[in-house]
């Protein structure tokens, strides 16, 4: 699967990744949908867009917000010891 250098997220673990995307899920389940079919599935922004029934910009604005509020997340979390 094939990412682009913005659209990779920096994690040391999947499961921290499934983990995060489980809080997003709780809080905006349309965005965690965007960054699993983005992220694990390797889906293109039209393929998510054509898949949910919505539009494509719709889909990048998701995205977006999705990586601004993982990084949030990320940037709450403890240090490791």
């Amino acid at each position: 699967m094939a990412h682009s250098g913005s659209d990779r997220l920096d994690f040391g673990h999947m499961n921290d990744l499934k983990s995060l995307v489980g809080k997003g899920a709780g809080e905006d389940p349309m965005k965690a949908e965007v960054v699993k079919m983005r992220y694990f599935v390797g889906l293109k922004h039209q393929e998510i867009a054509d898949a949910l029934g919505v539009s494509e910009p719709t889909i990048r604005r998701h995205w977006a917000a999705a990586r601004i509020r993982l990084f949030e997340l990320i940037a709450q979390r403890p240090a490791p010891s």
